[in-house]
Order: C-alpha cells, then sequence, then structure tokens
C-alpha cells in the first residue's frame, strides 16, 4: 500500500468491509452509506432476498440512475423538458416491472 492510500471500514447491509485507496475516507463513508440505504430499501420490498441479489439489485438501481443522469445532462433541452423526460423515464420502467421484464419480486 502506497503512502496516500488509507484503509477505511464500511458497514454494508450487515457485513464490515475494510476499502484501501487513496480516496478520502468520508467520501468512502458516504458512498457505503448510500449503498447500505439502497440495500436497505430493497429489503423491505424483498424480505426473503439474500445479500447478493440485494447488492446486484442496488447496483442496477444505481446504475440506471447515472445513466438517466447523464443522458439528461447530455440533452440539450430546457429544464421543463427535462422533467417530462425524465418522467417518460420513470413510465417506462414501471410498465416493464408491472409487465415482469424488470426484476423478480417475488
Amino acid at each position: 500500500m502506497s503512502s496516500n492510500q488509507s484503509r477505511t471500514e464500511v458497514s454494508i447491509h450487515g457485513t464490515i468491509y475494510t476499502i484501501s485507496g487513496d480516496t478520502e475516507p468520508d467520501y468512502i463513508q458516504k458512498l457505503a452509506s448510500f449503498l447500505n440505504s439502497k440495500m436497505t430499501e430493497l429489503a423491505i420490498s424483498l424480505p426473503n432476498a439474500n445479500p447478493q441479489k440485494l447488492a446486484v439489485l442496488a447496483a442496477l438501481n444505481i446504475a440506471d440512475e447515472l445513466f438517466q443522469y447523464k443522458e439528461m445532462n447530455h440533452t440539450e433541452q430546457p429544464d421543463n423538458d427535462k422533467s417530462e423526460w425524465v418522467e417518460q423515464k420513470a413510465q417506462r420502467l414501471i410498465h416493464l416491472l408491472d409487465e415482469g421484464i424488470i426484476g423478480d419480486i417475488y
């Protein structure tokens, strides 16, 4: 480990992980807390899901948020058009969930 790297212990969904890197420990804690909250939200909806499934679903949700954010910010639309775009995306995801195309909620 180089002199710039630090070790940060984080708790994610009841498991302690040690993260090594050159990122500030407070930032690592913030990321872990965010992921933990996503997994906790999913665990409420999917009480029988194992931690691995919750982690994968959380990762997919976060990736979806990132992709939507990137797509929305790369379009040259006024703010009111962006809110319509977000609404359309949300409705599309809801439709896919209703159709059982995304996720396995049972």
